[in-house]
């Protein structure tokens, strides 16, 4: 199997703007204690700040079901009924250089030796669990200059663009970049559904 370009989809002022403005003050702009957590998995030795994420559904059941109520009603027509399986909003902060963070599949941690050379991760994980259909979704809060990336494309990078929304294959091996460029916080809603 290999990755294809024609896979990943991009599309800019994916809602409507007045939609994009509310969905965004409601999601973003939370200072409840509760909301945002530091997401340990992904702050490395030398990664920074690290990260910090809002989980709002995981794996059947909403973690915090207002916003999870809020994004379903906005996004389920659009996306045409997915069956959710995460969704999370992300937070990173600039950074004084532009560093890659790492390559990684949302449903399965993968290790440098599993890479495929094809930037698909078709690990036992994968083909047992059914995440061979899974689809991931990334729509990007913030314009700053940290893109994501995909391992089967070198020389292919996706800006960090408000109201832009990618999708792609969840199997496919992808990072994102720290930015220097922009407001304080790369703020990124990622989506991943059959």
């Amino acid at each position: 199997m290999k990755a294809n370009l024609k896979n990943i989809k991009i599309t800019d002022n994916f809602l409507p703007q007045r939609t994009y403005e509310s969905l965004k003050a409601s999601l973003c702009d939370n200072s409840n204690d509760n909301y945002w957590k530091y997401f340990p998995g992904q702050a490395w030795e030398g990664d920074g700040q690290g990260m910090f994420a809002a989980l709002f559904y995981a794996r059947s059941e909403p973690n915090l079901p207002r916003p999870f109520g809020t994004i379903d009603s906005i996004l389920a027509p659009i996306l045409y009924k997915p069956v959710w399986w995460r969704i999370k909003l992300n937070c990173c902060f600039k950074e004084d250089e532009n560093r890659f963070i790492y390559w990684h599949t949302d449903f399965a941690e993968i290790k440098e030796d599993e890479y495929s050379e094809a930037g698909i991760n078709m690990s036992e994980e994968v083909t047992k669990g059914g995440f061979g259909n899974m689809k991931t979704g990334i729509l990007y809060f913030s314009d700053t200059d940290g893109p994501t990336v995909f391992k089967a494309f070198p020389n292919f990078e996706v800006e960090c663009k408000e109201n832009r929304f990618v999708q792609f294959p969840s199997t496919y091996i992808h990072g994102n970049y720290t930015h220097t460029d922009g407001p304080a916080r790369r703020l990124v809603l990622n989506l991943n559904w059959f």
